[in-house]
């Protein structure tokens, strides 16, 4: 039955949706849903001493399908989940791990995180299951615009999306396959169309540069996953595609957009989109990568930002200053030490005492203040001597701020009673 959207927010995102799945227990599964069980009897085989066990060579597209269906409903509470046949069905845990470490991402960089709007994504290839968005809109409550290239994996990602009550959370799109400006290409299909960019980039690209690669028989004997050529083939392989939102990265999108991620196949495949950041003066400290490890199959998380430097300075002593005085001390600071054409720009609307800033300069810094803590971004790429004067000034900027002496006092003090 399709669920409202005031079901769903109301809904109160239990903290196991927000932690790693724990090691899938077959015969367990199968005891709390009966299309798992008899898709699971049907495909088991006795072993010596009596034990049953799964038999891999049985195991397909229904299995696959029925396996998703079980788990997305006892651990995330999505009650329909269906697709068409020869779609790609996507195995929850390692794309579950991909939507947690966006998130850790996110809270590494508070600046990047909006403190006044709501996360929104962008999935480029969400496929026919939509399972990305899917799963960051019930862990999250992130919003989502999602994108792909064959119109039938769009009409099954919106039918999801509609019976699980998302629909109005999350926009797919149907793109030109023949884009090179992937991420352009989502938002100019989108309503919200660039007004609205995402903070972070999310994609698990296409694996293969041909059919003949897609098709090739498995090592183990077991028969391939079941996937479109829209999901399994891409030019120059998931290397190519990811190559792809690098270029837009560099040249049109920086750090207008937070976090750019993938999620890869082959440790190789990283390492040569590594590699190309490189080429593109994408500094070391920039990149991020992880391992999402289930079973016998790992995936390689990559990530990529234009935040060059991050420093949390936070007050010390025994007195604490509320939100208005840290904000009055620490634009009074940037602006006692403007050099030229500096500007500092209010960005954003005040929300529990917090407040973002942005300066206009050569060194592009982005400025969070919170109570009692201010976090400072440089988000241009910059010579090794800049960032040591970067550095400094972050230092000079927690002595100055977080001081208790009679200078901020009086001058306080004046500006509220002037």
């Amino acid at each position: 039955m399709k669920r409202s959207r005031e079901e769903v927010e109301k809904d109160d995102r239990p903290l196991s949706m927000r932690s790693p799945l724990p090691q899938l227990d077959f015969t367990a599964l199968a005891h709390s849903d009966d299309a798992f069980k008899k898709a699971y009897d049907d495909r088991t085989i006795t072993v010596d001493g009596g034990k049953m066990v799964l038999n891999l060579t049985k195991v397909d597209e229904m299995f696959n399908l029925s396996l998703t269906r079980a788990i997305l409903k006892q651990y995330f509470n999505i009650n329909y989940f269906d697709m068409p046949p020869s779609h790609l069905v996507p195995p929850v845990p390692n794309r579950h791990s991909y939507i947690l470490w966006i998130d850790e991402l996110l809270k590494t960089f508070p600046t990047l995180k909006p403190r006044t709007t709501v996360v929104r994504g962008l999935d480029i290839g969400t496929g026919a299951s939509c399972i990305y968005p899917l799963l960051g809109r019930r862990a999250y409550g992130w919003e989502f615009l999602a994108s792909d290239v064959d119109e039938e994996s769009v009409e099954s990602a919106k039918r999801i999306l509609g019976n699980n009550g998302m629909e109005e959370m999350v926009e797919v799109v149907r793109v030109d396959g023949g884009e090179v400006d992937l991420v352009g290409a989502a938002l100019r299909a989108s309503k919200k169309g660039s007004q609205q960019l995402p903070h972070f980039v999310m994609t698990n690209p296409p694996f293969y540069a041909n059919s003949g690669d897609a098709e090739s028989a498995r090592a183990d004997g077991r028969d391939r996953t079941t996937f479109t050529s829209s999901e399994s083939v891409t030019d120059g392989g998931e290397v190519g595609f990811v190559k792809r939102i690098v270029d837009a990265s560099v040249d049109l999108y920086r750090e207008k957009i937070g976090l750019y991620t993938a999620m890869l196949s082959k440790r190789a495949s990283m390492n040569e989109i590594i590699a190309y950041l490189k080429e593109k003066n994408v500094g070391a400290n920039c990149i991020r990568s992880t391992e999402f490890c289930h079973g016998k199959v790992t995936r390689f998380g990559l990530c990529w930002n234009y935040v060059d430097c991050v420093y949390m300075l936070k007050g010390g002593g025994e007195e604490e200053l509320c939100g208005g005085e840290l904000k009055e001390r620490v634009v009074g600071f940037l602006k006692e030490n403007q050099k030229g054409g500096e500007k500092v720009k209010e960005n954003g609307e005040e929300e529990d005492g917090g407040i973002s800033y942005f300066v206009e300069d050569a060194w592009n810094m982005q400025i969070e203040v919170e109570e009692g803590t201010v976090t400072v971004a440089l988000t241009k790429f910059t010579d090794p001597k800049v960032k040591g004067h970067f550095k400094n000034f972050c230092k000079r900027m927690s002595g100055e701020v977080f001081r208790t002496n009679r200078k901020w006092r009086r001058k306080y003090n004046n500006e509220r009673f002037s």
